[in-house]
């Protein structure tokens, strides 16, 4: 019986059952059930049978009567492009396994995903990712961490960008698998290869960031921009830091407030920005200094490793020797009365010297114009943290290039002479 779609049909449709004696209501009732019939239909892969029937029809080739069709058959990419252009969706479920059920369920979805993932059948599990929509977006950010982990950046990009194709909008999962899959994984041993990030991909990884600001600004967070200030650090782009810093900034955004990794990451990045090393030197001071007067920032170590880093890896000596005193500082490397003594920067040892762009003119007297009053090196005079291996080597690198003597004593050092 055919479904009611106007009001005049319903009148021609109740006149007819008047007149055939038919019980229009009851009607109505067996039309709703055909209908459910074939919603629940619909839902399910087509029989075998009619698999093959159709596949053989569509890709004009002959399978075997025993032929088991599903996520095993072997067919080519090619072949698998015409089957999922063509409009019969029981089909694709019986090829890809999976049933309209199936891919309302995200859960369901990246499970399968995975599976296929592990059975190297990286084009079917994007086309079912794909074929759940919204759903699927879950299973893109795993196919997302694959690609990535076995560096195929581009591969990547283009199923991100897919994304966008089909109007689904990216969620802050896959947002940040997209940042910070190809920054170096120090969990891997070092036999292993690292993934790499070409300039070129970084610079594609910022315009991603853009878009998201402009079209999904709630998805982002600091996270986001923390993994690709080491996205960037790992290309060795600090312009594009520097670029990002200052964007999201300018955002004004709670979620996007630079927090304690933020800084460490930028610092990291100042260092190497060796075009215009005078502004990198400069903005890493206006940085701290505004990391010293923010108090949802608990200073740790490996910020003032990282902060303490753009200085102490200059070929400038005046550099190096407020490196020297940040050291001093905020270590326990001297006696706190020897922590404010004075570094001669003309006096030193040329061959020890760093090699390299990271130096300021001569003529610019940075006492005055660049770096902190030696008095807001440690603003709040903060508690001097412990020394560890990294800092100890760097300081000796310092007081060797000054032919200063390094008169570190390590805590076990002093509770053995303790006990003598």
């Amino acid at each position: 019986m055919a479904r009611v779609k106007s009001v005049s049909q319903a009148k021609d449709r109740l006149q007819q059952a008047v007149r055939s004696g038919k019980n229009l209501a009851r009607e109505e009732v067996k039309e709703k059930k055909h209908l459910k019939f074939l919603h629940k239909k619909n839902l399910r892969p087509v029989r075998n049978n009619s698999a093959i029937a159709l596949l053989e029809d569509l890709l004009q080739k002959k399978f075997p009567a025993d032929t088991k069709v599903g996520p095993l058959t072997a067919l080519t990419d090619e072949e698998l492009n015409i089957i999922f252009n063509q409009p019969n969706k029981r089909l694709k479920y019986k090829i890809l396994g999976t049933s309209g059920n199936q891919l309302q369920n995200s859960v369901l979805v990246d499970r399968d995903v995975t599976k296929y993932l592990q059975r190297g059948d990286l084009t079917r599990a994007v086309l079912l990712a794909e074929m759940a929509g919204e759903n699927g977006i879950f299973a893109v950010g795993t196919i997302l961490k694959s690609l990535l982990a076995h560096q195929r950046f581009n591969k990547a990009l283009l199923l991100f960008n897919r994304l966008k194709k089909r109007s689904i909008k990216p969620d802050g999962r896959v947002l940040n698998i997209m940042f910070s899959g190809l920054t170096r994984n120090h969990s891997l041993p070092e036999h292993v290869s690292q993934p790499s990030l070409s300039s070129e991909q970084a610079s594609k990884l910022y315009s991603i960031f853009s878009l998201a600001l402009h079209k999904t600004p709630d998805e982002l967070s600091v996270i986001h921009v923390n993994s690709l200030l080491k996205a960037f650090r790992t290309a060795n782009r600090p312009d594009l830091a520097i670029m990002l810093f200052d964007k999201a900034g300018s955002t004004k955004l709670k979620a996007l407030r630079p927090d304690l990794r933020t800084y460490t990451e930028m610092f990291s990045n100042l260092r190497s920005y060796t075009d215009d090393f005078r502004t990198a030197v400069k903005t890493t001071e206006t940085l701290f200094a505004r990391v010293q007067r923010n108090p949802a920032i608990k200073i740790d170590s490996k910020l003032i490793r990282s902060y303490s880093s753009v200085f102490v890896f200059a070929n400038d000596t005046r550099l190096c020797a407020r490196a020297i005193t940040i050291l001093r500082d905020w270590y326990k490397l001297c006696k706190k009365e020897d922590i404010g003594q004075i570094i001669n920067a003309s006096e030193y040892d040329e061959s020890l010297l760093h090699k390299g762009n990271r130096k300021i003119s001569e003529d610019v007297n940075v006492e005055r114009d660049i770096l902190l009053p030696r008095n807001e090196i440690n603003l709040k005079k903060h508690k001097r943290f412990e020394v560890d291996q990294t800092i100890l080597r760097r300081y000796q690198s310092l007081c060797d290039l000054f032919k200063l003597q390094n008169s570190y004593v390590s805590r076990e050092s002093k509770s053995f002479k303790g006990h003598l």
